[in-house]
C-alpha cells in the first residue's frame, strides 16, 4: 500500500501541473482584446441584471424573513452536524429516514492543513 505522503506528493505536483496550465491559459485570455471587449460587455449586462433581480425581489419577498431563515438554517445544519459526529463517535448507528422513507446516512470527509 502506498503511503500517505507518497499519495500526498504525487497529488500536490498534479495541483502543481493544473496550476500551470491554468495561469498559461489565463494569459492568453488577458491578452486577447476581443476576449476582454467581450468581458466588459458581459460586466454591463451583470450589472443591469443584478439591479433588475433586486428591484423584483424587493417588491416579493421580505428580505429580514429571509436573513433570519439563513441564519436558522446554517445554525440547524451546525445541530445536525454535531449530533451525527457526537453519535458516530459514541459508537451509535446515524442515519435519518426522510418522509419519503429514504434512508440518508452521513459523508464524511477528511482535510488536512498545515500545522
Amino acid at each position: 500500500m502506498q503511503s500517505l505522503e507518497e499519495i500526498y506528493n504525487r497529488l500536490k505536483q498534479k495541483k502543481k501541473e493544473r496550476k500551470d496550465l491554468m495561469d498559461s491559459a489565463r494569459d492568453a485570455l488577458h491578452n486577447d482584446t476581443t476576449y476582454q471587449e467581450l468581458l466588459t460587455q458581459v460586466d454591463e449586462i451583470k450589472i443591469s441584471l443584478k439591479q433588475k433581480k433586486n428591484e423584483i425581489m424587493d417588491e416579493v419577498i421580505d428580505r429580514s424573513k429571509l436573513e433570519e431563515l439563513t441564519v436558522d438554517i446554517k445554525t440547524d445544519i451546525e445541530l445536525l452536524t454535531d449530533i451525527a459526529l457526537t453519535k458516530f463517535v459514541a459508537g451509535e448507528a446515524v442515519e435519518i429516514l426522510d418522509d419519503m422513507n429514504i434512508r440518508l446516512v452521513p459523508e464524511f470527509k477528511v482535510n488536512f492543513k498545515k500545522a
